[in-house]
């Protein structure tokens, strides 16, 4: 019988070469708690023997190498990190720092598969882990046995081993791979509900679909509900498309409620979608289409989509338009048929455009129904009138009209009128600069508050009124100018131009401060050398009232072109220019007349 003295049992070499080995450590571990008979024999110097057999590597194990058993020594995904779900568990499933909180740390990894080691059972299982799409995780496992071999354990996964799903939670979901409206029948295995017809449509964004159910008299279990589906990972297995999306109703509470797996296929006509849909919160027996808890058969809706209406290319070749005072933007979409409005100042509030019927009017101006949909609630879409104005390659306006069930009824008489509704003035981001449509100097004929507010910078007291000057493409075809003597003090403000148009005998300017974000729409018209300006951070009013003190309104009088305003200067300059011209022809005529001079 071999004995070790306790010197040679904590010899270094040996605690070294185990708590290298965390696996084998646990391995040894696990055999001497269940097969180790100790034997102790003591000396007369008092100094403990034990026998080799299993003592040596548990004294070793939980004196030096047991600490290293809650360290992995391989990782996962980076991408992977976070919680999830999955069927059955009361809590979320942590990924993060080589363990899984429902399986244990990893000890050895090759492509897909996982050795893991549960720590409180102390016992391996392999796990092979595939990643269906960012949010879905599937995997099959073997049961935790005392089996450390990589390779050896992996070959106990059997090929009907069940398959388990785990989705991601916490993130944002993605674009539906169906989008628009349809119209759609159901079943839930007993019988088709197809009258009344039931409807489903995209929400604001593309990443929700609203389904409206329809009770049918006939049909057992069929039941007027409206539900919300939110779409978060999809992918192809052979010619088979999934779907993981959380479908929620009144009566949906936790995940396992609402995450639901789904299988699609576009009908061979192209006209829509079948669409079958798991019973709980796995993809469990779903492989077709056709048979699932429920079945659907969608069918696009063209008088929902207007599947060839599409807005001008001058309007969506570019992608991002803004209102002037920056409080309304516009975002296109690449295939021309919709675009989103967004409010900066309501996080979250935003409306979707679709075209549905377009009308040209002339080159610059489309009449357009369009559908609108608001959130993602039944109540919020409809129809509406829409007109969209080309002002500049850079400027377009809109007019809204009010909303209704129908769209033929949205731009009827009865319903919108142009005259009555307001203009939204948009731009690009970053406009284009264009020639100011006036030239010369205008001087203001009384001072008005209204003034100072336009050419006072945030810090001023808005009190510089009482000598100002109006110069207009007199430095710059495209810039204007406002000169103002404020006491001993003399201030400048410029503003560019973005381009203008007219419009029953009114002017519209789209002008900017310089390094800045702020935007105009200078409103004017000129009789008998007066100009009648009103100017507005928000929008281009279609009237230029004198008596509205809640518009930026004064007058100027014209008091010269450039270059009588720059006085004596310019007489001198043109002078100048004048007698340079004169002295160079007399050379000329005098080299002239020397060539034709017979020569002696």
């Amino acid at each position: 019988m071999d004995f070790l003295s306790l010197e040679e049992l904590t010899s270094s070499s040996l605690i070294d070469s185990l708590s290298s080995s965390p696996a084998l450590c646990s391995s040894l571990k696990f055999l001497g708690l269940n097969r180790m008979l100790t034997y102790i024999h003591f000396e007369p110097s008092g100094i403990h023997l034990v026998k080799t057999t299993f003592l040596v590597t548990l004294f070793l194990c939980f004196s030096s190498g047991c600490h290293a058993l809650a360290e992995p020594t391989c990782q996962f995904p980076a991408h992977w990190t976070g919680n999830w779900f999955q069927k059955g568990f009361r809590d979320s499933i942590s990924i993060r720092d080589g363990s899984i909180s429902s399986k244990g740390v990893c000890r050895e990894v090759d492509g897909d598969k996982f050795l893991l080691e549960t720590k409180s059972e102390t016992c391996f299982r392999c796990v092979v882990i595939h990643e269906r799409h960012e949010n879905v995780l599937q995997y099959k496992e073997t049961y935790c046995s005392s089996t450390n071999n990589l390779e050896e354990k992996c070959r106990e996964i059997s090929g009907d081993a069940p398959l388990h799903s785990m989705f991601r939670l916490d993130t944002t979901p993605i674009p539906c791979p169906f989008k628009g409206s349809f119209t759609f029948s159901y079943s839930r295995g007993h019988g088709e509900c197809s009258n009344p017809v039931s409807t489903v449509d995209s929400c604001t964004d593309d990443s929700h679909l609203f389904f409206k159910f329809q009770a049918c008299a006939d049909v057992r279990n069929s039941e007027s509900r409206e539900e919300k589906l939110s779409c978060f990972g999809s992918w192809k297995e052979g010619s088979t498309r999934y779907l993981i999306a959380k479908m929620e109703h009144k009566d949906t509470i936790t995940e396992e409620d609402k995450f639901r797996c789904f299988v699609y296929d576009k009908l061979k006509n192209g006209s829509g979608y079948q669409i079958a849909q798991s019973g709980d919160a796995t993809c469990d027996g779903l492989f077709s289409a056709t048979e699932g808890s429920r079945t659907m058969t969608l069918i696009k809706s063209e008088s929902f989509s207007g599947a060839k209406c599409r807005f001008p290319l001058w309007f969506t070749e570019y992608s991002h338009w803004q209102s002037l005072d920056g409080s309304k933007f516009y975002t296109t979409d690449n295939s021309l048929k919709s675009f989103r409005l967004s409010n900066s100042s309501r996080k979250g509030d935003s409306m979707r455009v679709a075209c549905n019927r377009i009308h040209e009017l002339h080159d610059s101006l489309y009449e357009i129904t369009v559908h609108v949909t608001s959130g993602c609630m039944f109540g919020n879409r409809g129809y509406k009138c829409m007109r969209i104005h080309r002002r500049t390659s850079h400027v377009v306006e809109i007019q809204m009209g009010k909303q209704v069930l129908h769209a033929g009824e949205a731009c009827s008489e009865d319903v919108f009128d142009s005259s009555e509704e307001e203009y939204l003035t948009l731009t690009t981001k970053t406009p284009k600069t264009g020639g100011c449509p006036l030239m010369g100097v205008y001087k203001m004929k009384e001072s008005k508050p209204q003034f100072a507010m336009l050419v006072a910078s945030d810090s001023d007291d808005h009190s510089c009124t009482e000598w100002s000057v109006l110069s207009v493409a007199c430095t710059k075809n495209d810039r204007l100018e406002f000169q103002m003597e404020c006491s001993s003090e003399k201030k400048v403000k410029s503003f560019q131009c973005h381009g203008s148009w007219e419009e029953n005998g009114t002017h519209y300017l789209i002008a900017s401060v310089p390094e800045t974000r702020k935007r105009y729409c200078m409103a004017f018209t000129e009789e008998d050398k007066v100009l009648y300006l009103s100017s507005s951070p928000q929008a281009c009013v279609r009237t230029v009232n004198l008596e509205n003190n809640g518009q930026v309104v004064f007058s100027m009088t014209n008091i010269g072109g450039c270059s009588e305003r720059n006085g004596a200067k310019g007489t001198d300059t043109s002078f100048s220019h004048v007698l340079v011209v004169l002295v160079f022809a007399h050379f000329l005529k005098l080299m002239l007349m020397d060539n034709t001079r017979p020569s002696r």
